[in-house]
Formats: structure tokens, sequence, C-alpha cells
């Protein structure tokens, strides 16, 4: 043994002869002396070779141990157990199981030790052998041997049962035994005797850190994590080996070489291989019988299987395309087996699909085996895969209703939720069936393609019949009558194949409307007769035309209309494709018509409806069809949209003039940029978008000028210009605009910019350059502009020639939104500054008294526009000399200014501001004039304004009295919600009997418990991971009742650049986001107002870490200031000059409305100087009501009012780039119709189409739509909700890779690249790569608003919670879905650009009426239902949340959490006192060795039992002996008979208390406690001693023994743990006190009150001088531990 490896221990090497070494290292840096070693023990293991096997057996209970399996195999433990057992009993014969693992175990501590190779290497063993501890805990050297060698062995032992038994293949063996399939068995053994053939090694069962783990899960390679039994030996093996060869030949396959080449080379390669090599002699069976049972495994680790009748499903369709595949190879081995994975990978989608249905129609297996074995289908065959296609047809046709089921509404709710459930399903379908058609993939076979087009037939009908009673009978129902039976119209659909791309269903449907309408007339107006004159139909009752009558048939009209235009846009151009040109032409009749009332023919335009009464009076172009041609493709759509143009253009002409024609145009132009942009979206900020856009400006500038091509393509070249030029601005922005995510240019955008500016130049019209000029200015503001002109060499091209030498350097005068007083005093001082004469200025300043605080802001910020501003311009100085003083001593001297004469000379002198960086320089850029003039007038505005206590006193108090709101809760800052949620909760009780209460973890972090309000379950944080809850109504320690609100004070954002991380621009107060942030801005431009005169103060009011340094704090705030303005600019979607404007616009109307009644009123002092955090919240709705909500409600009226305003100021009037952004240009009254391009109306800024544009027209609007309000308002959050099952799946691929292989310095240490090393080793990195963008893009989505890991899943139930609330549904009658059960059909799941803006788009149409222009509108009603239709309806509950398995590090497998899962399991109580006093005294006789020994036996048993359970009063001698097979593992008899598995707890502690007493009174007292941190162990005091000793001799032996079994049990479960908060500072009174509140056992009265009296006299004072903290908690144990044995010893 003495100089020799681990390895070759195992292996059974014997010893060198000679010995030369005596000393070793324990370690790489130290080293020992050994100990003599005695003879005997020297030869103990070279009297014989070593005997490996029965090694391995005396280690497989403690390797068993270790293993873990999921929660829904918890049994495996047992099972697992007995089947090892029973396997390693057979070990004699060749190639047994043990014989296998052992050559394994081996092989694998062999390459430990090479990866581990240091000094001590060689002589480890002797090492750690003679620790004397280690001897002494064992009893002997040779156990001590023994139990070495066990510490390096059992780790890999446990790794490598863990291995075979993946998929549970043991159970192989098993079943084999009782089939005789002696194929498989002798398949199994050839695998575990040649580590060959499993690729078993070290790095493979530890942890990425090459650290053996304590706990290792046991792996299932299912796709959904579920646990599968595997047929094949080792299949997943196997799959990874055919894989990778699959991978590496398809990279030399030729390019005359298809598919069935690759597999024939792949299988030729894989023969060789040593798996190959293998499957290819197995004999006594058919290929036949080995497909089959691999085919089945391979199914189970490619698709998400449910029942069995699914997998046999799959199976078959493997099994089928993989023969199609093959032809005359199938049923060759290899070639089959390779052929599997080909033919499955094909068809992968179509598989996937499959399990779509399943998942929205659980029965959809059970009705297929049923349907195959009844029916005679074309469908049901095995020449090819027919199996999604075939649940399709079933899945439609279990959707046709009874007869009378769509009469009733309660059976028409019914049948209209599963058409919406099955809905995604279906078109997923389609649509892939589509793409494949396109692609010319051609995997859907001729069986396939005729049964999906009967299934679409049948789909069409349905999806008619759901419109109809969506948009006509439900709108109906309100009214409590019933005037259609839609059962007619699914009867007449179904007399031919319904497809709405054709005639003959169009018509059906047409006829069907016109046959309602006329049942509708009779029944509201009478019997109904025709005009002898024009025949058209009158009522020949007209005293029943009542209003009522007239209002229902309008409104049945109108929801005609509305079905019929559903009908056009969503099936009769559905999936990309037009009509037939027979409904085409239909449908331009509708729109367009000739009127039959004149004697000659004249053209009418008229609504998108059957009915043919609807002409308009005035003639109406609409873009509806237009908008839905533009969406399709197709040879004949040019024709098409050809037609359009030219009947529309024919309509316009005759009844308009040149200038309507142009409209015309521009309404088709807008349809297309639209269209374009809806295309394109997709690409959005990616290479390709860069790409797509570079090419549509190289065509369209080769068209542009050209005037032999026809007015519609001259047009959509205007289009791709207008658009591609906006995409060329955005990127612009990106790289030199003041947003804080700047991009780098690449060679892709530098090649864009090079075209684009080609464009401007080469381009005849100079229109386009302007165009691109005006969307950046509007965009982004003209500042963006002067930073492209000054900065960026490439972007020359930029600039306007007209322009040039004519560039205004100043910022636009803002301030004149305070009025026409201001701009009479602005030219009153230039006036005086040029003329050198006062007499005009002195007019301009009489005023009122009561108005003069206002005048004297208005004409310091005239001084300060026309004076400090002039110091831009080095040279061209406005005033002379002797102007200047005229006019700074008018000013100074005039009686606006009697007591403060020296504020204008200091604006003059532009000495405002205190640091020099931000009074006006030369050359100072437009962004920072902006922000320089934006805090001028907010200071001016604060200085000057009267108040005694007003709604402004707390902005006006941080400004200039910053030392009284050091520590106010200043507005908007995050707040303690806690307090706010425990209203709202007991708000919601309403009666339903719950008393919510509120508590926080160990670490702060709040929870809600329910029911009673006192705990009573385990749970742990979603924040931290902490343990929460509790048992028997006692919260666990450090869990504590919420006590109030703990909301900081003052600022405490922290750094702007951490806010866009970790603070939430969305809504945390019942604010919406616009006013939270203009109020946050207020608050900051506040601080630096304040800043400005006393820096100190405001420093003391920022909460920052680490703390900041006074020439810190301007910076700080600006950059505060700059983050506030981006996000007004990102939530408003306006331009930054726009945002400026807006806040001058809020200061300015602060100054109008502060009158001398708001000087006057009342507010409460705690508002004024916010004191308390309720009255804050109150003051900031206050504010935002009275100051800010009304400009916001009408923000695009007020911005275009005060950009006119500052478009015709006569100081800057004259700017020709201000002309041309707010196109005032004055059309030429000749206008040339085909030269389009040079007509400036064409290149008009507008707003695009957009979520955002969206939700500003409907917040706009008067019209009511709850739902779609709401649902905007969430939108940014609820478009990653489709992210979930990625999230999901990229969790549990990371919890099967690392959870509990890590430590937390390993976790947090793990970078990206790391994680895909390893994935591409499991071949599993593409699957990654995949979810981890997903679960990326989910981020983005929501970074500013997450708060625990699982907000996705609460976000989706809060949301349906609301939308219940608006429908007025119960939230209870919404179906639910498990977490581990979701699906994207229970999701509210679409993708924003190709679900959503189609959709925004759909319902978006523009309408030019001759003589008035062209209108935008929403349909918002039918986008609301829609909306409901498509993401809301049928959507699921998720429950279970709190069930999403949390990853562990490997230090967190502590003794609590064993114990924790343990009492889950089988609940804990204590054994009764009695009995543990005699088991006490029978302990006292065991040596040190023994109890060592039960407790490692022990820790076995509670591994297993934490996860099978056991009968609570059934002994833990019999679950330990007759179930675990152990021998003696009870050192007491009176435990052995009395201890049962609900005393497990009790009894470890009295083995573990015994042991540490042991080792306490014993000569190795320092290693008590060994594994606990130092931090605990500081000794005690004199002072201290003695205070301990006093109280403690007071008690009786049985207290002191009791407060001996506390300390330890609070030692070993509450403190022996790593720890995420310092504990050691805490007393010690106040972390036993709580120990013994929240014990671990039911019902536990063992701690009497005179204990707990005893206990709280212990010295805890902070200003106590004997303070006894948990740092000392050790050295107390030994203490009370030394007291208890002197007084037994006095006692006898």
């Amino acid at each position: 043994m003495y100089g020799k490896s681990a390895g070759e221990i195992l292996s059974g090497k014997k010893k060198p002869e000679k010995q030369t070494k005596t000393t070793t290292a324990t370690d790489e840096n130290t080293e020992i002396e050994t100990i003599a070693q005695d003879e005997s023990e020297t030869q103990l293991f070279d009297q014989k070779e070593f005997n490996i096997k029965e090694f391995i057996l005396s280690c497989i209970h403690k390797a068993l141990a270790c293993l873990k399996d999921p929660p829904t195999d918890s049994g495996r433990t047992t099972e697992r157990l007995n089947i090892v057992l029973n396997l390693f009993e057979n070990h004699d014969r060749p190639n047994a199981v043990l014989t296998g693992v052992a050559e394994h175990t081996t092989k694998i501590i062999r390459e430990r030790e090479e990866s581990h190779k240091t000094i001590s290497s060689v002589n480890w063993l002797n090492v750690v052998a003679s620790k004397s501890e280690n001897i002494k805990r064992a009893g002997t050297f040779r156990k001590s041997v023994s139990q070495g060698l066990e510490s390096r062995v059992i780790p890999i032992l446990a790794g490598i049962i863990s291995f075979i038994d993946t998929n549970r293949n043991l159970d192989i063996l098993i079943r084999n035994d009782e089939q005789n399939q002696i194929w498989q068995t002798d398949l199994w053994l050839h695998f575990i005797n040649d580590p060959e053939l499993t690729q078993l090694n070290y790095a493979t069962i530890v942890s990425p850190k090459q650290q053996e783990l304590q706990e290792v899960f046991v792996k299932t390679t299912s796709t959904t994590g579920k646990v599968f039994s595997a047929t094949m030996p080792f299949s997943w093996l196997i799959y990874n080996q055919i894989d990778e060869a699959l991978t590496n030949t398809k990279e030399t396959l030729q390019d005359n070489e298809n598919i069935l080449d690759l597999i024939l080379k792949a299988a030729d390669i894989f023969k060789d291989f040593p798996v190959g090599k293998l499957l290819l002699s197995i004999d006594g069976v058919s290929t036949h019988a080995i497909l089959e049972c691999y085919i089945r495994d391979f199914v189970h680790m490619v698709y998400p299987i449910q029942t069995e009748d699914e997998c046999n499903l799959v199976c078959e369709g493997v099994a089928i395309s993989c023969r199609r595949l093959l032809r005359g190879e199938y049923g060759k081995l290899l070639p089959s087996l390779f052929g599997c994975h080909v033919a499955y990978s094909s068809q992968a989608t179509r598989f996937k699909n499959f399990s779509h249905i399943v998942c929205v129609w659980p029965d959809c297996s059970e009705k297929i085996v049923a349907f195959q074995q009844k029916e005679a289908n074309n469908l049901v065959t095995d020449e090819e895969n027919t199996l999604d296609i075939l649940a399709l047809q079933l899945l439609i046709d279990d959707l046709r209703p009874a007869r009378e089921s769509l009469n009733k509404p309660e059976t028409r709710n019914e049948w209209l939720q599963k058409v919406c459930q099955y809905r995604p399903v279906v078109e997923r379908i389609f649509g892939h069936f589509k793409q494949d058609i396109l692609n010319q993939e051609f995997i859907y076979e001729g069986r396939c393609q005729e049964g999906l087009n009967q299934a679409r037939y049948i789909w069409t009908r349905t999806f008619i019949v759901k419109l109809f009673i969506e948009n006509v009978c439900i709108s109906n129902e309100d009214e409590g009558k019933e005037i259609i039976r839609c059962i007619a119209l699914w009867t007449k659909l179904g007399r031919t194949d319904a497809d709405l791309k054709a005639l003959p269903t169009f018509e059906a449907i047409e006829t069907y409307l016109k046959q309602r309408n006329e049942s509708v007339l009779s029944q509201c107006f009478g019997i109904l007769l025709k005009c002898s004159a024009c025949g058209y139909t009158i009522s020949s009752f007209p005293s029943k035309a009542t209003i009522e009558n007239l209002t229902k048939y309008k409104d049945f009209r109108i929801r005609c209309n509305s079905f019929f235009m559903e009908v056009v846009s969503q099936l009769c151009f559905a999936e990309g494709t037009p009509p037939s040109p027979e409904v085409i032409k239909k449908l331009q009749s509708y729109i367009i018509g000739q009127s039959e009332n004149e004697r000659e023919e004249k053209l009418v335009s008229k609504e998108l409806t059957v009915f043919q009464d609807s002409i308009d009076p005035t003639p109406v172009v609409r873009s509806f069809l237009l908008q839905q041609l533009m969406q399709t493709s197709g040879v004949d759509i040019e024709e098409h949209l050809t037609t359009y143009f030219e009947r529309t253009s024919q309509l316009v002409t005759s009844v308009g003039k040149q200038e309507e024609l142009v409209e015309l145009c521009l309404l088709i132009l807008q349809c297309m940029e639209d269209s374009i942009h809806q295309k394109l979206q997709q690409y959005c900020d990616t290479e390709e978008e860069i790409t797509l856009t570079t090419r549509m400006i190289r065509e369209a500038n080769n068209a542009i000028g050209c005037n032999d091509i026809g007015m519609l393509e001259k047009i959509k070249n205007i289009a791709k210009i207008k658009f591609s030029l906006s995409v060329v601005a955005n990127y612009v922005q990106k790289i030199c605009g003041i947003s804080q995510r700047r991009i780098p240019i690449t060679g892709h955008l530098k090649s864009l910019f090079e075209t684009a500016g080609q464009l401007c130049q080469d381009c005849l019209c100079p229109w386009p350059r302007k165009y691109f000029v005006k969307y950046l200015c509007r965009s982004f503001g003209i500042d963006t502009y002067q930073a492209v002109q000054d900065n960026l060499d490439f972007l020359r091209w930029v600039q306007i020639p007209d322009l040039k030498g004519k560039e205004v350097k100043e910022c636009h005068d803002r301030y004149i939104v305070c009025g026409d007083k201001y701009k009479a005093i602005r030219e009153a001082v230039v006036a005086a500054g040029i003329s050198q004469n006062e007499t005009e200025l002195q007019e301009a300043l009489l005023v009122e008294h009561k108005d003069a605080w206002q005048t004297r802001v208005m004409v310091l910020l005239a001084l300060h526009r026309e004076v400090a501003m002039n110091n831009i311009h080095t040279v061209d100085q406005k005033f002379s000399d002797q102007g200047y003083l005229i006019l700074m001593e008018t000013v100074s001297k005039h009686v606006l200014f009697k007591d403060q004469n020296e504020f204008p000379t200091t604006i003059m002198r532009n000495q405002l501001w205190k640091d020099p960086k931000f009074n006006i320089y030369c050359e100072m850029n437009l962004t920072q004039q902006n922000i320089t003039c934006l805090l001028t007038h907010y200071l001016l505005m604060m200085m000057e304004i009267p108040e005694k206590q007003s709604i402004l006193s707390p902005m006006k108090n941080i400004a200039l009295f910053p030392e009284n709101m050091i520590n106010a809760y200043f507005p908007t800052m995050p707040q303690d919600e806690a307090l706010y949620v425990t209203e709202a909760l007991l708000q919601a009780r309403q009666g339903t009997g719950e008393n919510p209460v509120l508590f926080k973890c160990p670490n702060g972090h709040p929870y809600i418990i329910g029911d009673c309000g006192r705990p009573y379950y385990i749970d742990t944080c979603n924040v931290c991971g902490e343990k929460i809850g509790g048992r028997q109504h006692k919260a666990f320690q450090g869990n504590v009742k919420y006590k109030g609100d703990t909301t900081a004070t003052g600022h405490i954002l922290g750094r702007a650049r951490d806010r866009s991380q970790n603070q939430a621009v969305a809504q945390d107060r019942n604010l919406d986001k616009s006013s939270l942030v203009l109020l946050r801005l207020f608050t900051h431009m506040s601080m630096f107002v304040g800043y400005n005169s006393k820096p100190e103060e405001v420093l003391q009011s920022i909460r920052v870490n680490p703390e900041m340094q006074l020439p810190e704090v301007s910076d700080f705030l600006l950059e505060h200031i700059g983050f506030d303005l981006e996000c007004l600019h990102r939530i408003l979607g306006k331009s930054h000059d726009d945002i400026f404007l807006l806040i001058h616009r809020i200061i300015a109307r602060i100054m109008e409305k502060h009158t001398m009644s708001v000087i006057g009123e009342v507010i409460p002092l705690e508002w004024c100087q916010l004191t308390k955090n309720d009255a804050r919240i109150k003051w900031e709705q206050e504010f935002a009501k009275r100051y800010i909500t009304p400009i916001l409600k009408k923000l695009d009226n007020k911005l275009k009012k005060c950009n006119d305003e500052i478009l015709i100021d006569k100081r800057l009037g004259s700017d020709p780039l201000l002309q041309l952004l707010y196109e005032t240009d004055i059309p030429s009254e000749m206008i040339d119709i085909t030269q389009l391009q040079d007509i400036s109306a064409v290149w008009r800024y507008r707003a695009r189409i957009s979520v955002d544009h969206l939700t500003q027209m409907l917040n706009s609007s008067q019209q009511q739509c709850p739902v779609l309000s709401v649902f905007l308002e969430e939108e940014s959050i609820l478009r990653a909700l489709r992210f979930i099952p990625s999230i999901q799946r990229l969790q549990k691929l990371l919890m099967i890779r690392y959870n509990r292989k890590l430590d937390k310095n390993e976790g947090t240490s793990l970078q990206i690249d790391v994680i895909e090393e390893h994935m591409e080793k499991e071949r599993r990195l593409e699957e990654f790569r995949t979810l981890l963008c997903d679960y990326t893009e989910a981020w983005e989505c929501v970074v500013q608003s997450l708060e625990s890991y699982n907000f996705y899943w609460k976000m989706q139930n809060s949301f349906l919670g609301k939308y219940c609330m608006e429908i007025q549904k119960m939230f209870d009658s919404l179906p639910r879905v498990h977490v581990k059960d979701i699906s994207s059909a229970h999701l509210i799941s679409y993708h924003p650009d190709k679900d959503l803006l189609p959709m925004v788009l759909a319902n978006c149409n523009y309408s030019f009426e001759v003589g008035h222009g062209t209108k935008v509108n929403y349909n918002f009603a039918n986008l609301e239902r829609q909306l409901m239709d498509r993401f809301l309806f049928s959507k699921s509950v998720i429950t279970g949340i709190e069930q999403i398995e949390m990853f562990r590090y490997r230090t967190e497998s502590t003794n609590a959490l064993v114990f924790d899962e343990l009492s889950q399991k089988v609940k804990q109580e204590r054994i009764n006192t009695t009995i543990q006093s005699q088991i006490h005294n029978e302990l006292q006789k065991r040596e040190f060795s023994d109890l060592c020994d039960s407790l490692v036996k022990l820790d076995i048993a509670i591994s297993f039992l934490k996860s099978v359970g056991s009968d609570p009063d059934s002994l833990l001698f019999d679950f330990m002996c007759k179930t675990l097979k152990m021998d003696n593992p009870f050192p007491s008899l009176k435990a052995q008979q009395f201890t049962k598995c609900k005393n497990t707890l009790s009894w470890w502690i009295t083995l573990s208390l015994e042991r540490e007493k042991q080792q306490a009174n014993s000569r190795y007292n320092q290693n008590a406690f060994e594994s606990l941190s130092d931090n605990f162990k500081d000794p005690l005091k004199p002072d201290q001693i003695t205070a301990i000793e006093e109280i403690v001799n007071g008690l009786s032996i049985d207290c002191i023994h009791i407060l001996l079994v506390l300390t330890f049990e609070c030692i070993v479960l509450r403190l022996d743990v790593p720890l995420t908060e310092n504990l050691t500072e805490i007393s010690l009174q106040d972390i036993l006190i709580p120990y013994i509140e929240s014990s671990p056992y039911e019902e536990d009265t063992l701690v009497h009150g005179y204990l707990k009296e005893a206990i709280e006299m212990l010295p805890s004072g902070n200003n106590n001088e004997n303070r006894i903290t948990t740092a000392q908690i050790v050295d107390f144990w030994k203490l009370i531990n030394k007291l208890l044995i002197s007084k037994q010893h006095n006692r006898q």
C-alpha cells in the first residue's frame, strides 16, 4: 500500500520492493512527517491481490445514497438499490455487471489521478489514513485506510451507477430476464464491460470545475425531461454516436450526392466504430425487433411523448418515413438506424405539429387509434407518413356542430372556445404546407396534399361561421333577441368545397347576407315591395319605421359589413396569396361602380359591402382593398393593382382637380410604405436589414427619374426610397445620437450610408436628401443632424446644398411657450440694445403688481436668450458695448428688480451657473444648449415664483432649500411596496375568509401567507432562495412579520448608468409612465438647481454606493437628466426637440396656473416637506393631475401649436431648416403629375403606423376599448410570454448539466463560452444557442420590470385577471394548466412584428375624400375583438408556479435542506424524553468509531427516506435492514426498538450530539464542529463565562441538557450552511429564541418557559460589554457541555 496511488491499489498492483520516501505532502504546498507503520498494517493489501469487487460491494450503499432522482420518479431510489444488489450478487460469471463497474471505476480513478498530478499523489492514502482524527473516527488504522479509499471511490461509483441507469437503463436487465430477451442482456453486458464503448470518463461525472459531487442526479435524455424506461441498452450512447457520425459525414458530402447517399456513407463509416461492430455482431434476433426497440427510445429522445398511444403512433410514423426514405436498403441494421435519424429530422416540423395537436386535443391519439381500426381512409396507410394530416382532419372534424348547437348561446360559446383553442395549430400546419410548396421541399406527398386540401375546406367553412357568430350573432345577444339561426349558414357552405379564393363560396356568402338582410328588413319594417320607377325595394308599412327599428337595422348592417370585411381580409387574402381574378373583380365592383340613377353613366364610390345602397355622395377612395392586394404576391398582382389605380384615378379625375389626383397617389404611397415596413420589420436591427435596404436604394435610384415607367411603378420606387432613408436615419441616430446604446460602424453599415449618399448626390431630384434630413430631425432632433454634420466625414452628403452657410448654431427659442408677452419683451430688449434707446423696453416692463414675478421671469429669459446666448458666436456680436451697458443699467435699476438688481447682471455676464461648462460658450453644441436653456427656464421660475405652502413646495424646497429635504422622501424614488400590497390584499378579500399577512424572508424580501395568515408550509424565496414559511404556525428562523414601511429617504436611484438595468422605467405607482418619468426629471432638475447654490446639502441627500465626492454631483445629476430625456423620447415616440418643447410647455403651464388662488391654498405640511411616504404618493398624483396630465392628453395638438409658434417666430422664422422641417413651402400652382418625384407633398413627413402610434391614437380618441387599452399598456412585457417554453427548456438543459454541481464562486464565474463548450460535447450546442437567443430577447423585453425568476408566469396570470375584470368574466372560469405542461397554446403568445403589427395595419385604413384630403382611421373595436380572439381567448391560468425547480449550488446540500426534504415526506417528531435518556446512557458506552459508523449508515438511510418516504410509525430499523439490506445499523438496542421513521431527525441529532460530545471531551477537542466556519468559534471572555455560569447553575440537569441539545441543533441546522448574510454579530439570544419558535419538529414541547427565560437572560444589548454573539456559539456549547458534566459528577 505504501507509495501506491488509488488506481494502483484498485488494479491490484504490488507495491515497490524499496521505499525511500519518509515524508509526504498533504497538499501541493505542505509536507508532513509520516508516522511509523506497523508491519502487519503496511502489508494490509500485500497479502494477496486486492479484491476490488468486494470493496465496491462495501461501498455500494453509500454510492447509491448519493443518487438523486427527479421528484416524479422518487420511488426509483429503492428500486435501483434492489436491482443493483441483485445484479451484483451474480458477479462470478464472465462479463458480469459488477466486473464492468469495477473496470470503469479503476479506469476513472486513474484518470482522476492524472488530472490531479501533485507531490502527494503517490503516497496520498498513507497520509490521509495516518491522520489521528481519521484513525479515531474509524477506530483502527485498517478501517482508516478503507475509509480513505472509499472517500475517493464513492463519488466515482455514484457517477457510474447514475450513468448506467440513465433512462432506467437497468430495467432492461430485469425485464429481459422475465421476457427471455437474451440479445438485449448480452448487448447490455458488452457495453458495461468495455469502457471504449461507453466512453465514460472522469470529466463526465464531476462538476465543471473537476470537483467530486456529493449528490449526483440521475439523468434522462427525453426531450421533455420526463423519465422513460429504455428498451434498447445504452440507446442514448448509440443515438449520440449516430448523430455525430451523420454530422461529420454531412460535411464531406459531394454536390451530386443526396440524402440516401449520406445515410449509406455514414453507415459504412460507422460499421468500423466499436459500437457499430457490436451492433452488427448481434445475433438470434431480427433486425425489425432491434429497430423497434431503438426507434421507441429514439422517439422519447426527440419527441415530447404524453401517452402510450401517442408514442406508438409516432414510432410508426418514423418507421414509415424511414422505409420511404431508404427504399430497398430498409431492413439493413445500420442504414436503418441512420435512416431513422434523417427521416425524423426531415419531417421534424410535421411531428412537432402533431405534438401541438395533442396539446390542444389530448384525446387525439386515442381517436386516431380507434379510427385506424374502424375506418377505411386514404390517410390510413403505411405507404407514407400521414400522422399529422390524419390528426388534423380528425381535429377539424371534432368541430362539426350538432344541429341545434349553433342556435343556442351557451353551446355556441362552447363551440367558439373550441375553435379558438384549435385555431393556432390548424393555421400553423396550413402555413407550413404553404412554405413547403414555396421551398419545393415536397415533404407532403400525394395523400397528405389531398388530405390537407380537404381539411382546409372544412376549416374555411368552420372559420366563416365563427366570424359570422362573433360579428353578427354575439353583438345581438345583448338585446336579448335572436335574429339569425346560423346553422343555416353552416349547411349552405357545406354544399360545395368551401374556398373563399374561388367565386362559388364567395357568392354563397353574398347570397346568404342578402337573404338575411331581406329577413331583417321585413322584421323591422314589414312586408317589402319594389318601386315601379327604379325597382328598389320599399316598405309598405312606413308606420313601423320607428327610431328603434331604424337603429336595430342600422346596427345589423354594420355588423354584417364588419363580418364581410373580416372574411375578405382573413380568408380571401389568407397566406399572402390573392383570390381568383373573378373574386378580385367582384370586390372592385363593390367599391367603385356606375350610378344607375343618371341618364349618363357616372362613376361612384361605395363602402366595401355586398349591399348595393351605400353610395358616397362625394367620391371617397378607401385603402382597404388596396392594402389587401399589397400584402399578397402572385403573377397577376401587378395587374390587379394597376386596375385599382386606373379605376380610382378615373373616379377622382371625373370630379376633382390635378391636386386631388396627387392626394390619391399619396394614399397609395402611404399604403406601399406600410406594406414594405411590414414585410421587412422581421429583419429590424439585423445585418440582413442593412443588406436589403442597400439593395432597395440601388434599385430605386435607377428608376426614380425615368419617365418611361408607369405611375404605379414610380410610386413604388418613391415608397422604397422613403422607407430606405428612414432606415438609414435610424442607424445614423444609433451611431451619433444622444442614446446611451450606440452601435459600431461595420462595413455593411458604411456601404449603406455610401449608397444613400450616392442616391442623394446623383438623383436629379433634391427631395430624397431633404426628406432624409426632415425625417432625421423630426424623429430624433436637430441636435442629431448637427452632430452628423460636425463629426462624421462619410456623412457629409447629408448637408443640403441650399442650406450651406445658412445653418443656425443656436437652438430654438423655446421660451416663446410663455406667450406673446415674452416675445414683446424679447423684441424690446433687442431694440434697446441695438438702438441704445430704452424707451420701448421701459414700456414693455410696465405691469400690474400681481403679475410682476411673471414679468421678471420673462425679462430674465429674454436677457438669457438675447444676451447670454450670443456667446455662442465668435464674431458678429449683436450689441455694441454702449448698447450692452444701456441694457444692463435699464433692467437692473428698474423697479421690477428693486431688491435683486444683481440677478439681471449675472445673466447678462453669462454667470448664472457657478460651473462654467453650463453657461453659454463658443461653439456649444445643440444638445448642451437645449439642456442649459431648459435648466435656466426652470431655475428662473423657481427663483421667482411666489408661494407659501403650495403644490410646488417640494420641488422648490429641493431646488432652493435642500438642507430641509435631506431626509425627505424624494419624488418618484423606489418605495417599499409591501404595505400597499397588504392593503390591496385585504381590500380584495371580499368575504372569502382569507387573512393575508405579509412576511419577510431572512434577507428582507416580502412574501404573503394566506388562509389564516400563520405559516404552515415550506417554500423558498423567489429572490434569494432562502427558506420561507414555517411549521405548525411557527415561522422559520429569520422569517418575520412585516412591521411597517421601510422606504428609504433621499435620492436612492443610484447612478444613471445602472438605471437601464436595475431601475424600472415602467410605472411603480398609480401614474402613467410618462407622468412618472416627467416627475422624476423635474426632481433631478430641482436637485441640479439646488446644487448650483448649496452643493453640500444636495450631496447629503444622495444615497449612492460607493459614496460620491462633491465635484461628481453635477455630472451625476446631468446623467440622470439625460437618461430621463431619453426615456421620454422612447415612451412618447417624439423627437428630442419635441421632448424639450414639452417640458418648457409644462414649466410655462406651472407659471400660468400659479395664480393668487393657488398661492393662498392650504397644503399639508407633510406634502411640502415630503416627510411621509404616503404623503409623497398623494402629492405626486396631485402634481401630475394639475400640471402634467392636461398637457399629455392633447400632446400632439399642444406640440403642433408650439412648433407653429417657433416656426413663425420672427427671430428664427427665416431659418430655412425650420421651414423645411415643418413643411411651410407653398406648392406651385402648376402641378405635373407625371413628375411625381418633384412634388413636395410626396415627401411629407408622417409618423409610421406602429403599436406606439396606435397607442397614442387610442389615448387621444374618445372610443372606449378597455381590453385593447390594457393590452397596449402591458404589451412591451406581454410580447415576452411567447418565450416561456424556451425559457423552461433552457432552464431544464442547464439544470441537468449544472444543478448541484457548482459552488457559488464557480457559478458566478461561469461564462457563456464555457457553457457552449460543454454543450458542444453533449451535442446540444445548436439547441442551447437557440434557447439562449430566445431568453435574451425575453430579457430585453422585461429587464426594466423584472422582479423575480417567475415574473413571466405571473405576468400571464396577472394580465388574464385584468382581462377578466374588463370583460366581466369570472377569473376562476378560465382554463388551468400546470407550469410543467405549458405549451404555446396555453400562453398569450404572439410575435410583435409577424402577428401584432399585421393586425394593426389591417385595421388601419386610409380614406381620401375628394375636397377633404386623406384621413387615417383605426377600427379600434374590430382590432380589440381580433386581439381577444387571436391572443386572449381560451388562454390558461398557470398553476404550480411555486413548484418550478430552482437551481441550487453544490454547497446548498446542507443538513437543514436534507431534513426539510425529509420532513416533506415524513413528518418528524422528537423521541420520547424517557426513551431518549435510556438511549443516551447506552450511547455513552459505545466507542467513538461505532458512533461514526452508525451515523454514516443513518445518512445513507436518510438519503433514501427523503426520496421515497415511509410510514411515519414504522420502525426505522425495519427500513434500514429489510428495505436497504444494511447490517447492524443501530449502536443502541433501545433506539433500535423504539425509533420510528418519524423520529429520524431526533435520532440523527442524538447520535451527532453524542459523537460531538465525545470529541469535545477528548484530546482532539480542537476539531469539534470541524465543518463549521471559524467565524463561529470565537472564544468567550472571562466575564461572559461568569455570566453564563451564573445563569446555567440555576437550571436543573435536564434543562441544561435541553439547552445543550438546542444549541447543538441551532449550530448544525441553522449555522452550518453557506450564509448569504452575516450572523456573527447577532446576539446569541436572538439566534436561539427564533430557532426554538421555528422548531423543525411537529408539536415540539421540549422547551419550557423557564428555559426560555434563562436564554433571555444572556447578555445581549448592543451597549452591554459582556454581550454574547453568535460568533461565540461553539465556545458557548462547549461551556454548557462542561457545566453539564460537572453537575452530573456532583450528583453522583
